[in-house]
C-alpha cells in the first residue's frame, strides 16, 4: 500500500467506513474477501433500517408503500391515530459526558416515569401491554446536546434519581433517547410506551433464551432495561422534549450492529451465539414474530444489547421497523444459510 492509499484508507475510516486490508499472497483470502463483500454490499442495499419516522426517502419506497397497503387493509376494521413525520430537529451532537461541574449547574425536572407491565410467559407476548397505573415520581437531568444518533432517535447523557442528592451518585447515569423528527402524533406517550414494549420483549426472549441447552461456548444475551419518562411540566411538549426512553449506558466496548431487519447479517462480526438466539426467538412463538436489528456491545463471550426491532405477522404492532411475514421469512432463510454454511445448524 502506498503512502497515498494509506492516506485515503485513514480518511475513510474517520468517516466510519471500513475498509479491510488484504495480502494478495493468499489466492483463497482475497476470494474469501470478495465474496463476503460482495454479498454484504447487496444486503445492505436492500436494508431498511429504521425509517419509522423518517419520511421514507429512500430507495426502498416500493417495498415500504407495500407494508403501508398492507396496515391500510387491516384498518379497515380498526382505528388508529395517524402518526406524521414532517421535519428534523435542529440539533449538534456532542460526544463528551459533561463534567460534575456542569452536572450540579443543570436544574433537576421532575418526571414520571413508566413501565409497561412484566412479560411472565410466551402468551403475554401475544396480547400488547399495557403501562402501569402507576408511575414513579423522580427527578432527570440532561445533558443538552445529544451525544449521537441512530436513523430514527438521538441519544442523551442523563441522570435519573429519586432524589437531588443522589442524582450525583454514579448509579444515576442514563442514556435518554427522544425522536429525531417532529410531526403530529409522533412524541405522544404512546410512541414511547411502543418501544418500551419491544425492549421488554427483547428482554423475557433473551432470558428464556439463556435457560436453554445450548452449545457451552454460546454466551448469555441480556438487554439494557428501559423505561419511559415524562416530564412533569409541557414546556417541552412543542419542541418534542419533554418525552424520552430511558437505560442505563452500554458497557464499554465497540458498539456494533449485528443484523438488520432485512436479513443482512454483518458478517465482520458474525457470531453462533446471535445466530442461535434469532432463531429462538422466532420458533419460541411458534413464527409469530423475529427480533432483528440485534446491536450493542460483545462483553466477553456474552452480548448487552439495546434498541431491538421486532418482525411479527400482525403488522399493526411494533411500529414501522415491523416489515411483516415476508421479512421473518427472508430473516429466518438468512439465519439459517448462515448456520448452514459454517457448520452451526
Amino acid at each position: 500500500i502506498k503512502e497515498r492509499t494509506d492516506k485515503m484508507i485513514r480518511t475513510f475510516t474517520k468517516k466510519g467506513i471500513d475498509i479491510e486490508v488484504m495480502s494478495i499472497k493468499d489466492a483463497s483470502q482475497l476470494s474469501t474477501a470478495v465474496t463476503v463483500g460482495v454479498r454484504s454490499s447487496i444486503m445492505k442495499t436492500v436494508t431498511v433500517a429504521s425509517y419509522a419516522h423518517s419520511g421514507f426517502d429512500t430507495t426502498l419506497n416500493d417495498l415500504l408503500e407495500r407494508r403501508r397497503t398492507t396496515v391500510k387493509t387491516a384498518l379497515k376494521t380498526k382505528a388508529t391515530t395517524a402518526v406524521q413525520p414532517s421535519s428534523l430537529k435542529s440539533f449538534s451532537i456532542e460526544s463528551r459526558v459533561p463534567s460534575i461541574e456542569e452536572w450540579k449547574e443543570s436544574r433537576p425536572v421532575k418526571v414520571q416515569v413508566y413501565r409497561t407491565a412484566d412479560i411472565t410467559s410466551i402468551d403475554d407476548i401475544l396480547t400488547p401491554t399495557g403501562v402501569t397505573d402507576n408511575p414513579k415520581r423522580m427527578l432527570m437531568r440532561r445533558a443538552p446536546n445529544p451525544f449521537a444518533e441512530g436513523a430514527v432517535r438521538l441519544a442523551y447523557h442523563g441522570q435519573l434519581a429519586r432524589s437531588s442528592s443522589q442524582l450525583d451518585n454514579a448509579q444515576s447515569a442514563m442514556v435518554l433517547k427522544s425522536f429525531k423528527h417532529m410531526g403530529k402524533g409522533l412524541h405522544d406517550l404512546k410512541q414511547y410506551t411502543k418501544q418500551m414494549e419491544v425492549s421488554i420483549i427483547a428482554s423475557y426472549l433473551a432470558e428464556e433464551y439463556n435457560e436453554t441447552d445450548r452449545p457451552a461456548h454460546c454466551g448469555r444475551v441480556s438487554y439494557l432495561d428501559v423505561s419511559v419518562i415524562e416530564e412533569a411540566s409541557d414546556e417541552n411538549e412543542r419542541i418534542g422534549e419533554r418525552r424520552f426512553c430511558v437505560e442505563p449506558p452500554l458497557p464499554l466496548g465497540p458498539f456494533i450492529k449485528f443484523n438488520s431487519n432485512t436479513g443482512y447479517w454483518n458478517e465482520a462480526h458474525l457470531d453462533e451465539t446471535l445466530l442461535r438466539f434469532s432463531v429462538f426467538t422466532y420458533e419460541a412463538t411458534d413464527g409469530y414474530l423475529m427480533l432483528t436489528d440485534l446491536q450493542g456491545v460483545k462483553n466477553g463471550a456474552d452480548f448487552v444489547l439495546t434498541d431491538p426491532a421486532i418482525l411479527c405477522k400482525d403488522v399493526l404492532r411494533f411500529g414501522n421497523t415491523n416489515l411483516g411475514e415476508e421479512f421473518i421469512n427472508r430473516c429466518m432463510e438468512s439465519t439459517k444459510a448462515h448456520m448452514e454454511e459454517r457448520g452451526w445448524d
